[in-house]
């Protein structure tokens, strides 16, 4: 009784989540669109971060054009008891599980590695987790998603999964530890003069986010929490909203970018336009210089 009780309300709080994770998937879908046409316009951005960021969004953009709508709606259908065809529902599952973990090593490469041959490092990292997968999923025994109550779910789970985030938060906390000491060692204004760019900027703050996100999603699986559950389907939730979140924190985060795509944006309504970067930048030293000399 207790079991069909949670599943009921489970079910209530999947039809709010549902239409929360679509709005995520249309945001993802429009933000990574953006972040895509930026990066590739853009003839400033390293080309090895270039590929790195095209990775990350390419995926962002599959999970939320296809994988997390189909599968949410597939776990909506599993709590009332209805179920599709079993292959709409494995490629659904396999698609999003893929994807998922795809997108969080390839923020983990980004995390711990930024420098060249970023190519053969991501394809070393992302084929052999998918090939992993793919078998895992082939082989075992699955509803919604790889189960962490067997030993081969557990092992998967930790790998693909765990071990990224880990990775992430090492890296997110020697990079913050690297900028303490470099401002520590200097004095004055030169600590002041010693700032990131705006893509590394932007970075750290989206590892922040998908560390934060990331933390109660991976303590409802290592509690084992069933995704029948009311909890696992509002912590579930609230992690998605990463797909959303990530491009439109990078976006919003670095300059040159965002005014590109508003440059695009108001190109498209007859009779307003934006001045180009150079011209802004340029009136912003303007300003600069006119309040300097007025004090």
């Amino acid at each position: 009784m207790t079991t069909c009780t949670n599943c009921t309300l489970a079910a209530q709080w999947k039809e709010y989540a549902l239409a929360l994770e679509v709005l995520v998937s249309a945001c993802g879908v429009l933000g990574t669109t953006v972040c895509l046409w930026c990066l590739k316009t853009c003839d400033k951005t390293q080309a090895g971060t270039k590929i790195q960021l095209c990775l990350l969004f390419a995926t962002n953009a599959v999970v939320c054009l296809f994988a997390m709508p189909g599968t949410a709606v597939l776990e909506l259908l599993f709590l009332r008891n209805r179920r599709v065809e079993r292959a709409t529902e494995v490629v659904f599952v396999v698609l999003y599980s893929m994807t998922a973990c795809v997108d969080q090593l390839a923020l983990a490469v980004i995390a711990v590695y930024r420098p060249t041959v970023v190519v053969a490092v991501e394809v070393a990292v992302t084929v052999p987790a998918v090939v992993a997968l793919m078998l895992a999923f082939v082989f075992v025994n699955f509803e919604m998603g790889l189960s962490t109550n067997n030993a081969v779910g557990k092992l998967m789970y930790g790998v693909f999964y765990l071990l990224p985030i880990t990775i992430i938060a090492t890296a997110y906390c020697v990079i913050l530890s690297i900028v303490g000491f470099r401002r520590c060692g200097r004095r004055g204004d030169e600590a002041r003069v010693l700032s990131w760019d705006q893509i590394s900027l932007s970075l750290c703050v989206l590892i922040l986010m998908n560390l934060l996100l990331d933390f109660p999603h991976v303590t409802m699986h290592l509690m084992n929490v069933s995704w029948k559950e009311p909890s696992f389907v509002i912590v579930h939730a609230i992690y998605r909203l990463h797909f959303a979140l990530d491009p439109l924190v990078f976006m919003g985060l670095n300059q040159r970018f965002r005014q590109k795509a508003l440059q695009r944006a108001f190109s498209l309504v007859p009779g307003r336009c934006l001045p180009s970067s150079s011209e802004s930048s340029d009136r912003s030293q303007r300003n600069t210089a006119v309040a300097v000399s007025v004090l």
